[in-house]
């Protein structure tokens, strides 16, 4: 092997190590991805998973009153996409759906009357953090949409 093919060889590897750390962190920063997708060097150093992350869902009446609703089974497909690789289209695509769903559907699993009929719907997205300051583990909220019904 000639002396240039050589030295291509020996920092073959280093290269290699440094893309694919260059691509996972890109897409971990800016994809919203955990590091253990794909494998990440962070993978073993983060609480950040599909199980750290949950969503919440609020019916808002006409007075603004926010009432929180169960995690409609319909939509478990979707929902569980969203906790595994949150964006803002799928958060707005969820959203929109919720708001087409009969309100008496979404209120049956709740206690007590929340008015004649909801206005908004609200999704958020929380993970959980460690707070290193105080050595605790906390839920953040992370992203939210809301989507209202147009004035009647």
């Amino acid at each position: 092997m000639s002396p240039m093919g050589l030295r291509v060889c020996r920092y073959l590897p280093s290269i290699v190590l440094l893309m694919v750390f260059l691509f996972s962190s890109f897409h971990i920063h800016f994809g919203n991805l955990t590091p253990w997708k794909g494998g990440s060097f962070g993978m073993f150093s983060t609480i950040d998973s599909f199980e750290s992350r949950f969503l919440k869902f609020y019916l808002i009446d006409k007075e603004e009153r926010e009432h929180p609703i169960p995690s409609p089974d319909r939509f478990y497909r979707l929902v569980r996409s969203i906790r595994a690789n949150p964006d803002q289209e799928k958060l707005s695509d969820l959203a929109l759906k919720l708001l087409k769903v009969s309100p008496q559907s979404l209120r049956d699993d709740l206690e007590g009357d929340i008015g004649q009929d909801h206005r908004s719907i609200r999704v958020e997205v929380w993970r959980y953090v460690i707070d290193r300051e105080n050595n605790q583990l906390k839920a953040v909220k992370w992203m939210e949409e809301t989507k209202s019904e147009p004035a009647r």
